[in-house]
């Protein structure tokens, strides 16, 4: 993005606490929950530390109960350390702020909320990522409402790009018996049902999406727990963005005018909200000698920001036949030896550029020019 629309992007992220506390305080709510990667070490700055320190405060007394999860793991340099913090001449947190801080599982009465019990846990050192430990039975309080809250990784539910983090499976974790699990890492909303479909746990995900990994519609979760331990969730949106990923496949289409009718019509399908994000990725075939041609401002005004990736395109050479094809041409012997370098490599990254030289190549030699993609 240009970088007048990254500051607004970033002030929006900054600005999703303070809604967050505000919705606390406007629908009266009793606790907060939060399973970790609030931040990331790595690009948390001092006056992150104390914005969030300044926001918690406002929502007093209710309740912040943080574990904090492999991102923002608790650690003698974490801003959830009180010590750490007078070092560096912050805030503390807030009393009503309370962060768990061992790796394991410990429970906390809260005295705002002299009905609930929460359970949690801190990623706050190096463990094995085989380590089960919800297959231990954790202690629960009799007569209360018992919450648990965790930073893991659900049997069977692990992104492509997400490390595995202590590990669990949905029946460890109801045989738990606990009447909620909050659980964290996982950048995509998901139910943890029971057998008769009541909730028992959720992921509510991100609040905003920050990135093309993180595409789609973002919540929080609303959630009510009520006396006979039924639960009640609702998905809250509080971002006015939804970052889009749309795939646009352009084989078939044999001029530029046919790609920009179909991008539009592929893009109206997914949003018409002027204020989101959308990217488009072009992929197939496209006529050899051609390049498909996206006027600057095309659909610039219809959303916050558009982007067009045109690299996966390739001129739609019959490589089938360059193979299969007995001549003895110059084209036949290029894709053929090119072929076998694919054949004897197991990088898929040398793959990959060993194929892009397969249709640079039959560009020069039949088109007698290359065009950068």
């Amino acid at each position: 993005m240009p970088s007048e629309k990254i500051n607004i992007r970033k002030g929006e992220h900054i600005q999703s606490i303070t809604k967050i506390c505000r919705i606390v305080k406007d629908e009266k709510v009793d606790i907060v929950l939060i399973p970790g990667d609030l931040i990331d070490y790595e690009s948390s700055t001092v006056e992150t530390a104390n914005y969030l320190i300044d926001n918690f405060s406002s929502i007093s007394p209710v309740p912040v109960i943080i574990s904090p999860g492999n991102h923002d793991f608790y650690s003698p340099s974490s801003i959830y350390h009180s010590k750490f913090l007078v070092t560096r001449r912050q805030k503390s947190l807030p009393e009503n702020v309370i962060v768990f801080e061992n790796y394991s599982f410990e429970s906390r009465s809260l005295k705002q909320c002299e009905y609930v019990t929460v359970t949690g846990i801190s990623h706050s050192e190096n463990r094995s990522i085989d380590e089960r430990l919800l297959i231990n039975k954790i202690p629960k309080e009799k007569g209360k409402i018992n919450i648990l809250v965790f930073h893991g990784s659900l049997d069977g539910y692990c992104p492509p790009d997400k490390k595995v983090t202590l590990p669990f499976s949905r029946e460890e974790l109801l045989s738990l018996g606990f009447e909620y699990a909050a659980v964290g890492h996982y950048h995509t909303y998901s139910e943890i049902l029971d057998e008769e479909d009541n909730v028992k746990g959720a992921y509510a995900g991100c609040p905003m999406g920050r990135n093309l990994k993180e595409c789609g519609e973002k919540f929080i979760i609303i959630g009510e727990i009520y006396e006979d331990g039924k639960v009640k969730i609702e998905k809250r949106k509080i971002d006015n963005r939804t970052i889009y990923e749309i795939p646009v496949n352009c084989t078939g289409l044999h001029h530029s005018e046919a790609v920009l009718n179909q991008i539009e019509k592929m893009v109206k399908e997914k949003t018409d909200n002027k204020d989101d994000i959308v990217y488009v990725k072009l992929s197939g075939r496209f006529p050899p000698g051609s390049e498909v041609n996206i006027p600057e401002n095309f659909l610039k005004d219809n959303y916050f920001h558009i982007e067009f990736d045109k690299s996966n395109i390739q001129p739609d050479y019959d490589i089938q036949k360059y193979l299969s094809d007995a001549a003895d041409t110059i084209e036949c012997k290029f894709v053929k030896e090119l072929k076998s370098m694919i054949e004897q490599t197991q990088s898929e990254a040398e793959k990959k550029i060993i194929e892009n030289s397969i249709y640079y190549g039959l560009d020069a030699l039949t088109q007698n020019s290359v065009k950068p993609r």
